[in-house]
């Protein structure tokens, strides 16, 4: 299992840093990098997760409140130069349940409860998406 409790502090200690205008820089940066690329984001329904997707697969989810970016591994190489000042963490996949953390520390990401459904103990980067979208 992959903890993402590490990732998810530090990106939460800098959330006073990132702001929205930091955030769709950082958008434009990388669907300036990656041909196809679009960004799936409802702001009125107040998503905290902006993703980019190529060809039906997500490449990329950035915070809204934190700069925190969850990259596929095969994409990072094109991100990198624009998630600078962003906690990246590299990613194999976006579907497999590899990953963990503290539930209080994943509660960071939460606008309400999350739900007693996801285990903490092990979920995949869609699922973290779906909990706290």
């Amino acid at each position: 299992m992959i903890c993402l409790d590490d990732a998810i502090r530090e990106a939460w200690k800098r959330r006073d840093q990132w702001s929205e205008v930091l955030l769709r820089g950082a958008l434009q940066c990388i669907c300036g990098h990656i041909p196809g690329a679009i960004v799936q984001w409802d702001v009125e329904a107040g998503e905290d997760w902006a993703r980019i997707l190529s060809n039906g697969r997500v490449l990329a989810l950035l915070r809204v409140d934190c700069p925190l970016a969850l990259v596929g591994k095969r994409d990072d190489d094109l991100t990198s130069n624009c998630l600078s000042d962003v906690v990246v963490l590299s990613v194999e996949s976006m579907q497999e349940p590899i990953f963990s953390g503290d539930r209080d520390v994943i509660q960071l990401l939460c606008s309400g409860p999350l739900t007693k459904e996801f285990d903490e103990k092990r979920f995949s980067i869609d699922e973290l998406w779906w909990a706290t979208v």
